[in-house]
């Protein structure tokens, strides 16, 4: 809260624009806000853009203790709230133990750390060892936001030890039906960089999908 500007929040732009007067959502709060006020690596702005460091003034409905560290702003009516993110992840060759289903574990993507528990898809045993990579679902104790392709780190429950990492696949992941055929095919697909090649993917395996929900994950506008 800055004495005559208001509202301040302050970030790395990851992707997109932003201009003067734009509507915004604040996730995961699904709040709306609107800009009064751009700085841009440091010099008053019109526009800010993907890759600078950028403060915004916000009006709205809105306090600063609606804020917390690792909240994105996005455009409206775009982003994903997520509670349970499917992903690829390994554990160091030095993790001191295995991960077990249902573990608890820190999670930490982005600028947020977060409580929660790592349910094994496609390891035997339900656990993953040291040195392995595997297909698993983050449950998260509190909403957050990513999309396709973001990384993350994870540490033991006790933040004792960087026990390893991986890269989010779906971060709007299922309750139930984890490890169908279909739903692994699903995530084979996001592992593919390329919009088409995962479009293409599916399409090979006669695998339906909601297009809005794909565009959506991936940050990828439905027009282009």
């Amino acid at each position: 809260s800055v004495k005559g500007t208001g509202l301040v929040i302050t970030g790395t732009a990851s992707a997109g624009k932003v201009k003067l007067h734009d509507k915004l959502h604040l996730l995961p709060q699904w709040k709306e806000v609107r800009v009064r006020e751009i700085r841009a690596n440091g010099k008053q702005a019109n526009l800010a853009k993907a890759g600078q460091r950028v403060a915004l003034g916000l009006n709205g409905k809105i306090k600063l203790s609606d804020i917390q560290r690792g909240d994105w702003l996005v455009s409206i009516n775009s982003g994903v709230i997520s509670k349970r993110l499917d992903v690829s992840i390994r554990l160091l060759a030095d993790a001191p133990f295995a991960l077990k289903h249902l573990a608890p574990i820190k999670f930490y993507i982005g600028a947020k750390r977060i409580s929660s528990k790592i349910a094994i898809i496609d390891c035997k045993n339900q656990a993953l060892l040291p040195n392995q990579e595997c297909l698993a679902q983050i449950i998260l104790d509190k909403p957050a936001s990513a999309i396709v392709g973001d990384r993350f780190l994870i540490r033991d429950y006790s933040e004792s030890f960087i026990m390893g990492g991986g890269t989010v696949l779906d971060p709007d992941g299922p309750q139930f039906g984890k490890s169908r055929i279909g739903r692994l095919d699903w995530l084979k697909a996001m592992r593919l960089s390329s919009h088409k090649a995962s479009i293409k993917y599916l399409l090979e395996r006669n695998e339906a999908f909601d297009f809005h929900q794909f565009c959506l994950i991936r940050n990828h506008p439905i027009n282009s």
